[in-house]
């Protein structure tokens, strides 16, 4: 029977609740170290205060990424991000202390604020149960984040140019569909042509299983002819199609006009997931919750996760997530996404809602295997924020956590 999801699930995906944990985990472990060492510090005669910078958002992406979407390339790694600098207390927007009367730098960690934050916010994620969380503050989607697509760049010797850079269109794909990779050489951030570029699958354990050829002529797949993004598409035989899931390895050669040589490394996930989504939902109002049901069919007994995200009617504001778990037998059955009542209540959002992504898993294994995700499939009755309960969920474990991170603060023993 379906049920909320368990550890093991949680482990099973990089978004959600499981992401939240880990990093409010080192958030506290990074105070309790500062604890310590501010515990041994000499009595400070001066002080620097650290500047966080909260980046602001709005809806992510969709997680495949075209030959379209990098049209601008090179840029960035999806998910990287420029760190926020320290500025002196003094004024110093360099981050330079300021130095004291006697003309000596003193340094010292701002260790309270620190911990302070890590009590913070696991109270304010105690008001949520783990099964139903807001969005971030930076209105990132989780469901995106988790299948989001990373460039590989590798250069010659010494790092140098030409910059060749690999990826596939999506984090995985799903049988039977076609697997489409993206390759292209870049020089002072410019696309170049390449001579050549052939790419080897092989499986996790390196055995080659095909070779493919990239191109740049608008057929096959290629989206543009001339753009200087080359792409190989592999329709795996039947031989090759795992029987529930399975990562490849893409080892790709780029063969430059004056004849260098660049290699780089990418991969993908190749799934035969044994459920799948009908396409017919129904949402109702239980318990002060918001409760979406999602049919699936089940071709194989086994065990599932379905996850999905909330929006407002515009797609504008992502609101909320929502997971279930569960083993189901073959057959057609009803899984229930339950949007926690608070979330929706304080958001000041009404209905209709969006039902933005939607994900499901199968989990019997490792790896998982993913679903194509549905997007947009439903849009709910017209709920006003208030019919949902207000009240919130007060995570045992997380308040747990905030007693004792600040019964340290307050030097206990």
């Amino acid at each position: 029977m379906p049920e909320h999801p368990s550890p093991a699930d949680h482990r099973s995906r990089s978004g959600g609740p499981r992401w939240l944990r880990r990093g409010l985990l080192l958030l506290a472990a990074l105070a309790a170290l500062a604890l310590a060492w501010s515990a041994l510090a000499p009595e400070p005669t001066g002080r620097d205060a650290a500047v966080a910078t909260l980046g602001g958002g709005g809806v992510a992406p969709a997680p495949a990424r075209s030959a379209a979407a990098v049209a601008g390339a090179p840029r960035a790694a999806p998910g990287e991000s420029t760190p926020a600098g320290a500025v002196s207390a003094a004024g110093g927007a360099d981050g330079t202390p300021s130095p004291t009367a006697a003309g000596t730098p003193v340094y010292t960690p701002e260790v309270r604020p620190l911990a302070q934050q890590a009590v913070d916010e696991y109270r304010r994620l105690a008001q949520f149960p783990p099964w139903s969380r807001p969005f971030g503050d930076d209105g990132e989607d989780p469901i995106l984040r988790d299948r989001e697509v990373t460039m590989v760049t590798a250069g010659g010797p010494e790092g140098a140019e030409p910059i060749l850079t690999v990826f596939p269109d999506q984090v995985g794909f799903e049988a039977p569909d076609a697997v489409v990779l993206y390759a292209f050489l870049t020089v002072a951030g410019s696309r170049v042509p390449a001579a050549q570029v052939t790419g080897e699958i092989a499986s996790e354990d390196l055995e080659p299983l095909a070779a493919v050829a990239y191109r740049d002529d608008g057929a096959a797949g290629d989206v543009a002819a001339g753009d200087l993004i080359y792409t190989a598409r592999f329709a795996p035989p039947a031989d090759l199609v795992p029987e529930l899931s399975e990562t490849f390895l893409v080892r790709v050669h780029a063969l430059t006009d004056d004849g260098q040589e660049r290699i780089a490394a990418t991969g993908f996930l190749y799934s035969n997931p044994h459920a799948q989504l009908t396409g017919r939902y129904r949402d109702s109002l239980v318990d002060g919750n918001l409760a979406v049901d999602a049919e699936v069919e089940v071709r194989q007994a086994g065990r599932f996760h379905l996850e999905a995200t909330l929006y407002s009617r515009d797609a504008r504001r992502g609101l909320a997530e929502a997971q279930t778990a569960g083993e189901l037998p073959p057959g057609r059955h009803w899984l229930r996404l339950p949007f926690f009542g608070r979330i929706l209540n304080q958001s000041g959002v009404d209905g209709p809602y969006l039902l933005r992504f939607v994900a499901l898993s199968t989990t019997s294994q490792m790896p998982n295997a993913k679903n194509r995700l549905a997007e947009n499939p439903h849009v709910t009755a017209p709920y006003r924020a208030a019919d949902f309960s207000p009240a919130p969920y007060e995570d045992p474990d997380l308040l747990d956590a905030a007693d004792r991170l600040e019964h340290d603060l307050q030097g206990g023993d």
